[in-house]
């Protein structure tokens, strides 16, 4: 069996889903393609699986990792953002910075954005902060949410608010997911813009 084989993925953490939402499927009676019901608890469990191989060649991670991330499937994804906090992300060196570019376009809910952006943001320079925040609405709900676990991080504060700054000027009518970052970041950099 194919260890890396998305296809395997998929069918385990559906084999798995059963047994945790069995009345949610039967409550709902609509099953979304691209969600399939897997607690994350589970999901950061099922990633320990992978750690191993990975962290001996950094080719077959950076490629596996992208092929999650960029998945059209919530739980791929989040699987993708949890095995690469478990693996040493300066053996990516300059291939880190790659690899957040090519996966920041298919963010499409928040919390794969959170999760990555909390996962990557002591990695991420802050002149890409800048350039992710003059981005589509989640490129910039990225860069935002990068800085705000920078900050957590010894971020200085003073770029951690350009960037909130650049955030509310680039974007003067911002959708409620980054609407909620905003809001985020002005309580954890203690300043109000309004």
């Amino acid at each position: 069996m194919d260890t890396f084989s998305i296809e395997n993925i998929v069918a385990d953490f559906k084999q798995m889903s059963e047994a945790d939402y069995a009345d949610f499927i039967i409550r709902d009676g609509v099953r979304n393609k691209i969600v399939l019901g897997v607690r994350m608890g589970k999901i950061h469990d099922y990633a320990k699986h992978f750690i191993l191989d990975l962290c001996s060649d950094n080719d077959l991670a950076y490629n596996f990792i992208k092929s999650l991330c960029t998945s059209d499937i919530r739980e791929l994804q989040q699987l993708g953002a949890s095995i690469l906090k478990r693996l040493e992300l300066n053996a990516f060196g300059n291939k880190l910075n790659r690899l957040i570019d090519e996966i920041v376009p298919s963010i499409k809910n928040w919390e794969f954005c959170d999760t990555l952006a909390s996962v990557v943001a002591a990695e991420i320079p802050y002149s890409k902060m800048l350039e992710y925040v003059h981005n589509d609405e989640w490129s910039a709900r990225f860069g935002l949410v990068c800085a705000i676990f920078a900050y957590k991080k010894g971020f200085p504060r003073k770029s951690s608010i350009r960037i909130l700054d650049e955030s509310v000027r680039r974007n003067s009518k911002p959708t409620p997911q980054l609407k909620k970052a905003i809001k985020w970041a002005k309580r954890e950099f203690g300043k109000c813009l309004e």
